[in-house]
């Protein structure tokens, strides 16, 4: 009696500690991504990276000749940078996107790279780095919270930006044309002008714009957003 104790102990220490082995080396969920790189005059661009950097992954896709990526990732939350170390696309100009993807799925996330300009001036003072942002272009983040307190981002990539105390204004400016670029999450849109709202975080566009979300593209001539844990909600 006393003597198969010890061997009693063993196999249950040994059943934990396989059981705690096993959890560890259980394999994370994974989602498919894939998606289209495009310029902006929405011809494809091959050969490009896609890179994706998040809480359990960090890995690098390239394009194939039709600027079209694939590939399977944990679930969780991602930072995506698209980029061309290539001819003749190497001075475009990156594209970036934050999103979360909670559970398995498959999901569409295109990429658009924008051609890099010279922009002759000169800016001084404190506010200079925003002061060559209106009038060179770059990309604006605004953060977003969630139910599940993982912040969510709402980035705008532009040519021009005219800042005022309500409305922050995207567009091109009368050298260089080109589409402002909205991401939230999983959805996206490009539109000739936007407008953000500091007060209530809607954003308004208008002229050619295009929406897209997983249910594909849609075309409209103008449309109005709210986001909201995750989810963009046309209010127009």
């Amino acid at each position: 009696m006393y003597r198969a104790l010890p061997v009693i102990c063993a196999v249950v220490l040994y059943g934990i500690a396989f059981a705690q082995t096993d959890r560890k080396v259980a394999p994370h969920q994974t989602f498919h991504v894939k998606g289209t790189v495009y310029d902006p005059t929405n011809a494809v661009i091959p050969h490009v990276e896609v890179h994706f950097l998040g809480d359990n992954a960090d890995q690098t896709v390239t394009a194939d000749d039709n600027g079209f990526y694939q590939t399977d990732l944990p679930v969780g939350t991602y930072t995506m940078t698209v980029s061309s170390i290539r001819r003749p696309y190497i001075g475009f100009q990156k594209y970036t996107r934050f999103f979360r993807v909670p559970s398995l799925t498959s999901i569409t996330l295109n990429g658009y790279l924008n051609p890099r300009y010279s922009c002759d001036g000169v800016w001084t003072g404190e506010d200079a780095q925003e002061l060559y942002k209106d009038s060179c272009g770059g990309e604006d983040s605004f953060p977003f919270p969630s139910r599940d307190a993982v912040p969510l981002r709402l980035d705008i990539r532009y040519v021009r930006r005219e800042r005022g105390e309500k409305l922050v204004s995207y567009g091109s400016n009368g050298v260089v044309k080109g589409p402002v670029l909205v991401a939230y999450n999983l959805f996206a849109l490009k539109a000739d002008s936007v407008e953000y709202s500091r007060t209530d975080g809607t954003v308004r566009a208008s002229g050619h714009v295009v929406l897209e979300d997983q249910s594909g593209p849609t075309s409209a001539s103008s449309a109005a957003f709210k986001f909201d844990d995750g989810k963009a909600n046309r209010i127009w």
